[in-house]
């Protein structure tokens, strides 16, 4: 496949576009079929600079509109509780949704160690099965990931 229509089949609406993994897009947009080594380096390529990153922000935005948190909150360093927890359910959501490594999700979020998201998703893990309003919040913001 091109890359050029690889590309607008990244772009394209599409519910399960989140949970592409690596080995799926290898076999659809792969443009080297008799390669398997070059044309995994092109998808890898692909999916770190172009899927993983705008999904990553297609979950914080979820998130900041959930929540009403602006965007640059959620990436900034302060740690009021208003704004903790919902950066804290989007590094989970991020984990849950996709493949992406703990490091380019701390990344994401304001240059956090990946110690922090780790941290953070077994910390919402851990709430989440005591607290039935929180997991309903977080349906909501998939519900939010998953509508556009």
């Amino acid at each position: 496949m091109y890359p050029a229509l690889a590309a607008a089949m990244l772009c394209a609406p599409n519910p399960d576009w989140p949970r592409f993994s690596e080995a799926s897009m290898m076999k659809w947009f792969s443009p080297f079929p008799d390669d398997w080594r070059t044309g995994a380096t092109f998808v890898h390529d692909w999916v770190a600079i172009g899927l993983f990153i705008s999904v990553t922000i297609h979950i914080a935005k979820a998130v900041s509109d959930y929540y009403g948190v602006p965007m640059d909150a959620l990436q900034g360093q302060k740690r009021d509780k208003a704004i903790v927890v919902p950066r804290q359910i989007a590094m989970f959501l991020m984990r849950e949704e996709t493949d992406v490594s703990l490091l380019r999700i701390g990344a994401e979020l304001g240059g956090r160690d990946h110690s922090t998201v780790l941290h953070a998703c077994d910390k919402i893990t851990r709430e989440a099965s005591q607290n039935d309003e929180l997991r309903r919040e977080i349906a909501a913001v998939r519900e939010l990931i998953y509508a556009d």
